[in-house]
């Protein structure tokens, strides 16, 4: 797409009012709400990873802790 300077809209309803509507900075700020939000998208899926992961090591540890327990109560008796 490249980077078009856009020439504004002019929009003229009703009387001799005149309205400038200048497009690139609305598509700016639309660009930046987008990238606001694929910011917190991002964030929050990283923070669910980083959960899951956690939750799967703390069960492998448990898992690990429980067989050596397991193997020393046999040996014990």
């Amino acid at each position: 797409m490249g980077n078009k300077k856009s020439s504004p809209k002019v929009d003229t309803s009703g009387s001799n009012d005149t309205t400038i509507i200048n497009t690139q900075d609305f598509h700016t700020e639309q660009h930046e709400s987008h990238s606001t939000l694929l910011w917190i998208v991002l964030t929050i899926t990283g923070l669910q990873l980083l959960i899951t992961i956690f939750k799967i090591v703390e069960k492998r540890i448990r898992r690990d802790a429980l067989r050596k327990a397991k193997s020393i109560a046999n040996i014990d008796v």
